[in-house]
């Protein structure tokens, strides 16, 4: 399987799982468009296997498109895979606890 299959699948582009009816679809997509319009900060990028991806409007309709033809519906739905999870966060190291810790040592050599 290709990356841009994996990138453009339609679940991904309008970030909802397969099991959405087409007036769920068509909902997030119609909301996604709106966003794409105004400008919304978080509609800059969508979700994929590989990894975040930008987002636009002309992805946001073929997906629509792609998901109101039975066909190209049921080829997405199997050849869908869940998003790559979001990176976690490290904690922050707390370098006064590590020089407390280390200051308390005795020394090596007597």
């Amino acid at each position: 399987m290709n990356a841009p299959r994996l990138t453009k699948n339609p679940f991904h582009v309008l970030g909802v799982p397969p099991s959405v009816d087409r007036m769920e679809a068509e909902r997030a997509g119609q909301k996604l468009l709106a966003l794409i319009d105004l400008g919304h900060a978080s509609t800059a990028e969508h979700a994929s296997p590989i990894g975040p991806r930008p987002l636009s409007g002309d992805d946001v309709r073929l997906a629509l498109s792609a998901l109101r033809d039975p066909t190209t519906r049921v080829m997405a739905e199997a050849a869908y895979l869940p998003p790559a999870p979001a990176p976690k966060a490290e904690p922050p190291i707390e370098w006064a606890a590590i020089a407390a810790r280390l200051s308390r040592r005795r020394p090596f050599f007597p």
